[in-house]
């Protein structure tokens, strides 16, 4: 086989896997991109909270020197909620908060 065949056949078969990449590539934009963009709307980072995995730190005669706790973060964001100044939104976040803290009561 002469140099040109062989170069000539080599174009050719990279010719038709970069037409077929194409074809391929082509159809998931064309045909099937409303199921990649739901998809991707879908796509989210779920946080699935777990206790600690360490004990109590105890002294010596046992009494508990530091141990778990759980504890909550809140955050608001202002430009989520439009609603932060009303009198109503600062009571629905006063009542959370107090449920959630150990004392049953934030001043």
């Amino acid at each position: 086989m002469s140099d040109v065949k062989r170069f000539t056949f080599l174009r050719g078969v990279f010719f038709c896997g970069f037409a077929v990449l194409l074809f391929f590539l082509a159809g998931m934009q064309l045909f099937r991109g409303n199921r990649f963009i739901e998809l991707s709307r879908k796509n989210c980072i779920k946080l699935i909270p777990q206790p600690g995995a360490r004990g109590s730190i105890l002294d010596r005669n046992g009494t508990v020197l530091a141990g778990n706790v759980l504890s909550y973060d809140v955050m608001v964001l202002p430009q989520k909620n439009t609603r932060i100044g009303s009198s109503s939104f600062h009571n629905k976040m006063q009542a959370a908060i107090s449920r959630t803290t150990l004392g049953g009561s934030v001043e």
